[in-house]
Order: C-alpha cells, then sequence, then structure tokens
C-alpha cells in the first residue's frame, strides 16, 4: 500500500450511511488525508465511522493502519458529504 494508494482508497469507500440501511448518492463536499509515515507493506485495517449526521449533511471519519499496526499516527482522514434529495437524512425542499 503506497501512499497514492492511500488517497484513492479513503476517497472510494462507500457512504458511512450504507451501515445504517440508507443507500444513495451521497458526493463528497471536502476530504482531508493526513499520511504522516509511509505504511509497511502489507494489508491495511480501516476503521470508518460517523459522529454527525444532519441536516442533509454527515461527516466521515477514517483511520488506516498498516500490516505493523502503527496506530492512527499513521493516516486519519475527515470526509464532508451532502445526502442526495432522496435520502432520509436530507433537509426537505
Amino acid at each position: 500500500l503506497d501512499p497514492l494508494a492511500l488517497l484513492f482508497a479513503v476517497d472510494s469507500l462507500p457512504p458511512v450511511t450504507f451501515d445504517l440501511g440508507v443507500m444513495g448518492w451521497a458526493p463528497t463536499l471536502e476530504l482531508t488525508v493526513h499520511v504522516r509515515a509511509r505504511p509497511a507493506p502489507g494489508w491495511a485495517k480501516v476503521r470508518h465511522a460517523t459522529r454527525n449526521v444532519a441536516g442533509g449533511y454527515f461527516e466521515e471519519d477514517c483511520e488506516i493502519w498498516d500490516s505493523a499496526g502503527q496506530p492512527s499516527s499513521f493516516t486519519d482522514t475527515r470526509k464532508n458529504r451532502r445526502a442526495e434529495s432522496s435520502h432520509p437524512f436530507a433537509v426537505p425542499s
């Protein structure tokens, strides 16, 4: 896993609202990725979650650990997204 592959990986994850049973398009409004170290070769472990879903928007936090088990100092991200109009969390028109 190289640093450029990390950027692709975090941006291509499905929206966290899928875990809530809510399917649908959720465009990225903002994406910040901090790669603080070169990852060790091999598999990576990912934690992808949200703490806020409201007003038609939600944020996603992603932490990635490399195969050596380096903690979140390796990579962490924040992505802000908008829920589409048919999304249950969207603000009615």
